[in-house]
């Protein structure tokens, strides 16, 4: 038996000894009371009963303190009381009470204790000094079968006492087990409670930092939109009278037209003509969901590229002992690259080197090495110190060179390593302090068009030696025109409507067809069914941010954006007047006035020209003379060209007089971009399994979901054992019916 056992064991029977002393004790007491009450009772008889009340009391605080020697005091005192009785009143009847002490001992002590008390009332009762009582067969007999049935009782009860102390250590392990498996609960849940915590804070964070981002994006493109719009007004300006001087030289009378004169007016239109493309790139994108700028490829030299960049820097050189130089080794390939781009890289590394070359050379060198052209500007200029070459292509990274007589916005060489890497090209610099520098910008020589974004291009999964053809159906070219700015590589035909859609799909074969609808909230949208091509011919419906649907019809009935050519307005002023008329201009850009009128005294028809400086002075000039077309700046200074051609609209007398519009915004670009809700794509003869399950694929991998984060908070989540519980998050409301085929 184990030490615990044991403790648990002795621990039982001092209870069981205290309960029998105070057993003792009651039976004192009622043996005193009934001798109390009884009329013939002795006096000692009553001492006797009140001795053993004092007995068992007294045996009753023992066990408190010391229970296995109370336990053996009671065993001992009732086998000599029995004993007395025996000796002393010699009855065969009183044997019987040795059943008590043999019970205490089976119940007290342990169970060779019942055997030696059994042993002691055999002597009282058979052995040499038993008084001569005649005891039956059946108290012996009885008083053996008792101590034989408290030996085996006692044995298993101790067996029984065993398994269930085993029970209860097991019970007492398993209730620890639990508490430390509770503290560790209630642990990860504090734990939880506090990643929760930092995860719905990081969420708000990000929801915070996401709003911010498109507020960001918003404004940029808000500071494009101005930007190109301060920009175009210019350049209106200077490439209308650049156009005049070209084309109608007469209009400014007995002039000598040199030669060299014609040629620095056309030298100055290209330029131009250069911001131009620059500026619309920087109008489209601010107006573009795409993480590319777009490249218009074509076949070309790059030593022509080159040596128009040269020429270009070369009149910024002429104040400068600087002298400027171009190389190229043998017949390069033809590029297939953006003429415009690689101009401007060339261009931005020339103004680099002339920018920090006060004296010496700048030299340009070409040559083809395997499978590359490697171009190299070399300049004699300050150098670059050793640790500024890494952040050297980076934005705003103008504090690299320092010491130069002139600085930049240091945006030349990062806008030049991205003209680069649209190309798949590569370009770095090499540079010692005081010995010049050296740019190096390398281009792929093959068809195969690289563009490295961060996202696929749209015509990845077309074949590198298939040009892909699209037919734009649309009113207006402008839709046309941006998709020849946006798709890389993709030939762009333009229909002013189905039925030359349909010639144009006879005679060209195209890939497919691109309808530009209006957005699908718009009345228009519904009543325009896709049609369906017998050639089954791919048909595309979508929602361009360009096209005829963006002009407002209850004012214009068309739109110019500037810089307006001599051509272009010629063109729409013959179609709403033919043979010509009184004209009236409502701008407050007094160099277009004059830029127009000098077009109209060179145009075919007889036009005469009023014009109007602010919205009064136009609503007083219609008064006074009502025009045959009016043309009104948006931005008219006053209020807007709008409420003049609104004023317009509302008088009987004057609402059938064509407006045309005139802005540095195309249709719809001061507002919101356009977004198309849906996107459509029919097929006359239907689509085969596998082409279902492409387009699927497809649009899975270039459709991202835009999930609107939830203001309400979530609830946390539960832990088994704490008082938090799971709950559902608010069910979101369910969109509108979706339109689409």
């Amino acid at each position: 038996m184990s030490t615990a056992e044991r403790l648990e064991w002795d621990d039982l029977r001092g209870k069981l000894a205290a309960d029998c002393a105070l057993g003792l004790a009651l039976c004192g007491w009622l043996t005193a009371w009934f001798l109390l009450n009884a009329p013939a009772a002795g006096l000692a008889p009553v001492l006797t009963a009140m001795g053993l009340i004092v007995l068992g009391l007294w045996l009753w605080a023992q066990t408190t303190l010391r229970p296995q020697r109370s336990a053996i005091l009671l065993t001992a005192i009732s086998f000599a009381a029995v004993a007395v009785a025996w000796y002393s009143l010699r009855r065969p009847e009183l044997v019987y009470l040795f059943a008590i002490p043999i019970l205490l001992a089976a119940l007290l002590l342990r169970t060779w204790s019942t055997l030696v008390v059994g042993a002691g009332v055999w002597l009282l009762v058979y052995g040499p000094l038993a008084p001569q009582v005649a005891v039956p067969i059946s108290a012996s007999a009885f008083l053996l079968l008792l101590s034989s049935f408290q030996v085996m009782v006692m044995r298993g009860v101790r067996s029984h006492l065993t398994q269930a102390q085993a029970y209860q250590t097991h019970v007492v392990s398993l209730v620890e087990q639990t508490r430390r498996q509770q503290e560790e609960v209630n642990r990860l849940n504090k734990s939880l409670s506090l990643a929760y915590s930092l995860l719905h804070r990081r969420t708000q964070e990000l929801a915070v930092a996401r709003q911010e981002a498109e507020n960001a994006l918003r404004l940029k493109e808000q500071f494009a939109v101005y930007v190109s719009h301060e920009l175009r007004t210019p350049l209106n300006v200077m490439l209308g009278f650049l156009e005049i001087l070209q084309r109608y030289p007469e209009v400014y009378g007995d002039v000598h037209w040199t030669p060299i004169l014609r040629r620095d007016i056309a030298e100055i239109q290209r330029s131009a003509r250069h911001l131009l493309d620059l500026v619309n790139d920087l109008l489209d994108l601010a107006r573009i969901d795409a993480v590319k700028m777009p490249i218009h490829r074509e076949s070309c030299r790059l030593e022509d590229v080159l040596g128009e960049a040269v020429e270009l820097v070369q009149r910024l050189l002429v104040q400068k002992p600087v002298q400027l130089q171009l190389t190229v080794d043998g017949p390069l390939p033809t590029l297939y690259i953006d003429r415009t781009r690689i101009r401007q890289v060339a261009l931005n590394l020339l103004a680099n080197a002339g920018r920090f070359t006060q004296a010496g050379t700048i030299h340009v060198h070409a040559a083809r090495q395997n499978d590359e052209v490697v171009v190299a500007v070399r300049d004699t200029g300050i150098g670059i110190a050793p640790d500024a070459l890494p952040g050297l292509f980076q934005d705003y990274a103008q504090g690299a060179i320092t010491g130069a007589a002139g600085e930049g916005k240091g945006l030349g060489l990062a806008i030049a390593k991205r003209f680069v890497q649209m190309h798949g090209g590569r370009i770095w610099a090499e540079s010692q302090p005081g010995h010049g520098s050296t740019f190096y910008f390398v281009l792929p020589v093959d068809t195969v068009q690289v563009v490295p974004v961060t996202r696929h291009s749209a015509l990845d999964t077309l074949a590198p030696s298939h040009t892909p053809h699209l037919v734009v159906v649309d009113a207006e070219p402008a839709a046309a025109t941006y998709l020849r700015r946006q798709l890389d590589g993709c030939k762009v035909s333009h229909a002013s409507d189905l039925e030359r859609a349909r010639l144009l799909v006879r005679e060209q074969h195209p890939d497919a067809l691109l309808l530009n609808v209006p957005p699908d909230h718009s009345p228009v949208a519904q009543a325009a069914p896709v049609p369906i091509l017998a050639e089954g011919v791919p048909v595309i419906q979508c929602t361009l941010p360009v096209g005829g649907w963006l002009l407002e019809d209850d004012c214009f009935d068309s739109w110019l954006v500037k810089p307006v050519s001599g051509s272009r307005l010629l063109q729409v002023m013959d179609h709403y007047c033919p043979s010509g008329g009184c004209v009236l201009l409502a701008d407050d850009d007094r160099s277009f006035v004059q830029m127009v009128q000098r077009m109209l005294q060179a145009a075919p028809r007889p036009y005469m020209l009023h014009w109007a400086y602010t919205v009064a002075e136009g609503m007083d000039a219609i008064a006074a003379h009502p025009p045959d077309l009016l043309l009104v700046d948006i931005a008219l200074a006053g209020s807007n060209g709008r409420v003049l051609a609104q004023w317009l609209r509302q008088d009987p007398a004057t609402a059938s007089i064509p407006v045309l519009a005139i802005s540095s915004f195309a249709p719809g670009a001061e507002g919101d971009p356009a977004r198309s809700c849906s996107f459509g794509l029919t097929r006359g003869q239907g689509f085969s399994e596998g082409e279902v399950l492409d387009l699927v694929a497809q649009t899975l991998r270039l459709v991202r979901p835009r999930y609107t984060p939830w203001t309400r908070e979530p609830v946390r989540p539960a832990v088994p054992g704490v008082t938090a519980a799971w709950a559902a998050p608010p069910t979101p409301p369910m969109p509108g019916p979706i339109r689409g085929r």
